[in-house]
């Protein structure tokens, strides 16, 4: 672990994305995982702004003034794609982000998300599975293009989140077995050699896990996948109301508080335990047990408590979409997903009201309102009598709807 820990915290002050750069050019157009990484924001910050810089379909041609004028589709569609995310220390500092503007050409594609981390080192499980999850899932892609029958896009994406998850998390196992079970088995036969008692079954040690919801925005469609809490949600215009807006959820919660009673029953036979509040009692899990979906996690994995399982969904980007946001639990334990996609919505075009529209400028503007936005949850919890909890929160518009 304390290897892992200086490992990790190694690739956080050189800022790199780990690993080295394939030896394969892969697909046409494709960029190397070193081209990707270097673009990377994120996932050591705090902060970070990326403009997600993606092949936008051009539009209908336009009414030509003269022989000579240019159409619309002569002319390229210039991207007005903003990525901001604010992480706000809380309790532990296990929040983490990344985001990956150019994460893959031909299909373009960009790469964000956020995890939340827990346990007692549940920053470094969030914080490698910010580097490797996106590094797995470029070569998955790589790979899967390379196949002369390669499915339609929809169903390209799907497989290689789901193939990401399910490598990260083989790879996780893979460590937990390597550096707790066995030398915990070994000393296991050492104590019962040298005692002549046998010991039984011992507990192993919980380990710790993370969140994950990750998004790959291509110039119409957002493909999101996630396990966990860490909530994602889409803000569109309100068709009965002008400068109006709706919320719509991407992902569901997976904890304990958002089964139904016939899911709790389940867990409770499953662990043994009983369910109180948020969490489930039971013996293997020291009482703290909230997901019921995460990466890491390996004890309780191995159990077949927690699933790793994301669950996809894909969403056509059209001109009603505004932008579409992801934060951990520190967000949604205080604010609905229709209140805060209205803050965002507020705050943003009030911060730019009478003031220039760079790029520069509209990425301070969604920081500015991310970080309010963050202290505003740690006020609600603190009137509580709460301690603030991390708070992540990541926004990407996709029009310029602030003007």
């Amino acid at each position: 672990l304390e290897e892992g820990r200086e490992s990790q915290l190694a690739v956080r002050r050189t800022g790199a994305m780990g690993g080295r750069a394939s030896s394969e050019a892969g697909a046409a157009g494709a960029k190397t995982w070193a081209e990707v990484a270097k673009q990377a924001v994120g996932p050591g910050a705090r902060e970070g702004v990326a403009v997600l810089e993606l092949a936008l379909a051009a539009g209908p041609p336009a009414a030509a003034s003269d022989a000579g004028s240019a159409t619309a589709q002569d002319q390229p569609v210039a991207p007005r794609i903003t990525a901001s995310c604010v992480v706000q220390s809380g309790k532990k500092d296990q929040d983490r982000f990344v985001c990956l503007p150019k994460f893959f050409a031909g299909p373009d594609l960009a790469f964000c998300g956020v995890f939340d981390g827990h346990g007692r080192d549940g920053d470094l499980v969030a914080e490698a599975v910010a580097l490797d999850l996106p590094k797995t899932a470029h070569g998955l892609l790589l790979s899967k293009l390379k196949a002369a029958d390669a499915p339609p896009l929809g169903e390209l994406v799907s497989g290689v989140l789901e193939g990401a998850f399910d490598t990260l998390q083989t790879k996780l196992d893979a460590e937990f077995e390597h550096d707790v079970v066995e030398p915990t088995m070994r000393l296991k036969k050492e104590i019962e050699e040298a005692q002549k008692v046998p010991l039984g079954d011992i507990p192993l040690p919980l380990g710790s896990g993370t969140t994950a919801t990750v998004f790959f925005v291509s110039s119409d469609k957002l493909f999101t996948a996630a396990v966990g809490d860490s909530r994602a949600v889409l803000c569109r215009k309100d068709p009965t109301k002008v400068n109006h807006v709706v919320a719509e959820d991407l992902t569901k919660d997976q904890n304990v508080a958002a089964l139904t009673e016939e899911e709790k029953a389940d867990l409770e036979k499953t662990t043994g335990g009983s369910i109180t509040g948020r969490h489930i009692a039971a013996d293997f899990v020291d009482g703290m047990l909230q997901l019921t979906h995460s990466l890491g996690d390996c004890p309780l994995h191995r159990k077949g408590v927690v699933s790793h399982k994301p669950q996809i969904k894909i969403t056509d980007l059209d001109d009603a979409v505004l932008f579409f946001m992801a934060g951990s639990d520190g967000l949604w334990d205080h604010f609905s997903s229709e209140e805060a996609v209205q803050y965002v919505y507020v705050q943003v075009r009030k911060e730019l009201e009478g003031n220039d529209l760079d790029q520069d400028s509209v990425g301070r503007a969604f920081q500015t309102v991310s970080r309010e936005l963050a202290k505003e949850c740690s006020s609600r919890a603190a009137s509580k009598g709460h301690q603030p909890d991390d708070i992540s929160i990541l926004v990407v518009s996709l029009a310029a709807w602030y003007e």
